[in-house]
């Protein structure tokens, strides 16, 4: 429609006026503040597939997030919260991140240098690392318990617009940026200010 206000991920022009997007990476976005919609970037659809779709997080399952304290982290810390998790670590490379990454809804906060020892031998169900490397390996050893590597489950087929609806539904009344929580509590989402 002419003149509704959407949001969309594209590869370039963003900050422009007026940018082309296809149909399908565009969302319309109601009421919701233009600077809030701006900021959802490709984090908030990221961190929603790697929860909902890759993981496929289940109620009451344990998520270790790697790298906590960035905008797909602390939208995935969110996310798992919503889907259900009943203990989410999330890991981080300083004492000002973690600072920073504790508003976001974990459970547990780790330096890096910290991790694995600091779990104390817990297996995490689920664990999201974009950091890669000896920081994967350390993140895989305590899977060595027989509960198998990182989830691999069957999942209904759906489009990138149909993914990012259901995460923008998922959060309602608004998903803001990924510096303001997108969830206060286990009993509903906060009040969302720019």
């Amino acid at each position: 429609m002419s003149g509704e206000a959407v949001t969309a991920l594209t590869t370039s022009g963003a900050y422009a006026e007026v940018v082309l997007a296809p149909a399908t990476l565009t969302l319309g976005i109601g009421s919701m503040p233009l600077r809030t919609a701006a900021g959802l970037g490709w984090g908030a659809p990221t961190a929603y597939d790697l929860i909902n779709t890759a993981a496929h997080v289940r109620p009451g399952e344990s998520v270790l997030i790697h790298a906590a304290a960035g905008s797909v982290g602390t939208l995935a810390a969110q996310f798992a919260r919503l889907a259900g998790a009943g203990r989410i670590v999330g890991v981080v490379s300083t004492t000002d991140r973690a600072d920073y990454a504790a508003q976001f809804g974990y459970d547990q906060l780790l330096l890096r240098e910290e991790f694995p020892a600091k779990l104390d031998g817990e297996k995490p169900d689920v664990i999201l690392d974009p950091v890669g490397g000896s920081t994967r390996t350390a993140g895989l050893e305590p899977r060595q318990d027989g509960k198998g590597s990182p989830r691999t489950r069957e999942r209904p087929h759906m489009t990138p617009h149909q993914r990012w609806a259901a995460a923008l539904a998922a959060a309602q009344p608004a998903v803001p940026h990924t510096a303001t929580p997108i969830a206060s509590s286990s009993e509903g989402l906060s009040e969302l200010t720019t």
